[in-house]
């Protein structure tokens, strides 16, 4: 592992379900969520996601990651055909079609979090100290980092800036250098093979109600395959 990038990103990840950010087959990706950070990031840019206080009192470390490569959404699904977890978008002539999923309804806040960026950020270089469940918090936070601490709990919903953070970015990065956990546990999820896109992947009961109780009344949801207007033209940031 080199030293830290230019750019390091601190946010709180709300749900740590191995959707943003996706891990698998050693690879890590960011493709929905955080539009911000998914435009700004570059090149050996660091991400580091917090576990939120619903899952733990104390704040916790959920992943490490060093970008090694930014791509647009299309291009991120052609050279990714099986990787479609967190790939929830076709592309469809200049636009994008949000396809049925285990995590995201067709709600028009989400897919605007999601589209607002259609750069995905790619890493292979990265440790899940939360290990992609919704059991596992993360580690915990040396109290010396209490300028950390005191940044992410002021506003959790925020994303920061770690840059001026060096001793805390030093450390976390040896933790990740040491941990031998690279994998998450995909629990309660089919393998990426058996992905199917009509059956979706049935990870977040909410959603998976959302979906099977339109598929039961036979009537289109508001963005789904058909309904281009809810989802975001292609062309980048």
């Amino acid at each position: 592992m080199r030293g830290s990038g230019k750019k390091a990103f601190g946010y709180v990840v709300r749900h740590d379900l191995n959707f943003a950010p996706h891990v698998s087959d050693g690879l890590l990706s960011l493709a929905c969520c955080k539009p911000d950070i998914r435009r700004t990031a570059e090149k050996n840019s660091i991400l580091v996601g917090f576990s939120s206080k619903k899952r733990c009192v104390d704040l916790r470390i959920v992943y490490w990651a060093r970008v090694e490569s930014k791509q647009e959404r299309d291009q991120y699904w052609k050279q990714h055909p099986k990787r479609r977890w967190d790939n929830i978008y076709e592309p469809d002539g200049g636009w994008f079609i949000l396809l049925e999923n285990g995590y995201h309804g067709p709600k028009r806040e989400e897919i605007k979090g999601d589209m607002k960026c259609h750069s995905v950020l790619l890493a292979k270089e990265y440790c899940c100290f939360g290990r992609g469940t919704s059991t596992f918090p993360g580690i915990p936070i040396p109290k010396g980092f209490s300028r950390v601490i005191d940044k992410v709990n002021r506003a959790p919903r925020a994303n920061h800036r770690l840059d001026d953070c060096t001793d805390f970015l030093k450390w976390i990065e040896r933790k990740a250098r040491h941990c031998s956990t690279k994998t998450v546990q995909l629990d309660r999820r089919d393998a990426v093979e058996k992905w199917n896109r009509k059956k979706g992947r049935d990870v977040c009961d909410e959603v998976r109600d959302y979906w099977t109780q339109h598929r039961a009344e036979r009537k289109p949801p508001k963005g789904p395959r058909c309904a281009k207007r809810m989802v975001a033209k292609a062309g980048g940031c």
